[in-house]
């Protein structure tokens, strides 16, 4: 049997470092700005993910992107794994895998399984939201070289999409210390850059009227 811890490890390995194709992503000021909505799979499981997603505190400038939710392991991975997959040049939608198996009584844990959809969300948000300023802008923040989209071990994208999950769930720097345990990609941080890591996800204040 798979602990929840493992479960959650299991979930996060396999974001998609496998199946991501780099594409130039497109630009949210061209486009209405809106929600991440997931399309298809099960209406009552679809709805509990996507009152996560909603509730994200880091997505409300993305641009109004519909997502096809499936709810099967991630393709051509073994053990329980969520991705996202980016079509080349996204000639079709992004496709957003999380296992069934994740809501069932045996594996279901609230914190692990929304940790796991928003780290996917992170994702999303970066393959239709950032561009190289916004990517370098993060890269700066942790001194890293780059390039983002990398071949390592743990690759610097994975590690943003762990930084989203943390500020999208609101948690507090020392809360997200305690998901450490959990995190297979070595993303450890300061006080200084958890918080320009929120900071740089956030929407910018509108100026007084």
């Amino acid at each position: 049997m798979i602990s929840r811890g493992s479960l959650f490890l299991a979930a996060v390995m396999a974001a998609s470092a496998l199946m991501f194709v780099p594409a130039a992503p497109a630009q949210a000021g061209k486009q209405k700005l809106g929600r991440t909505v997931l399309v298809g799979g099960n209406a009552a499981h679809r709805r509990k993910y996507q009152r996560w997603i909603d509730a994200a505190r880091v997505n409300v400038k993305m641009p109004r992107t519909k997502v096809l939710f499936r709810e099967s392991n991630c393709p051509d991975t073994s053990g329980i794994a969520a991705c996202v997959i980016a079509p080349r040049f996204f000639a079709t939608k992004l496709r957003f895998y999380i296992p069934r198996v994740l809501l069932t009584p045996q594996y279901y844990d609230p914190v692990d399984t929304k940790n796991t959809v928003l780290h996917e969300l992170g994702h999303v948000y970066d393959f239709k939201y950032n561009d190289d300023h916004h990517r370098g802008g993060w890269l700066a923040i942790f001194g890293i070289p780059g390039p983002f989209y990398s071949d390592e071990k743990n690759p610097p994208y994975e590690k943003f999409a762990v930084g989203y999950s943390y500020c999208a769930a609101g948690f507090s720097y020392e809360r997200a210390l305690t998901r450490f345990e959990f995190d297979v990609y070595e993303h450890t941080f300061t006080p200084e850059q958890y918080a320009a890591t929120c900071a740089m996800l956030k929407p910018a204040p509108k100026p007084p009227a």
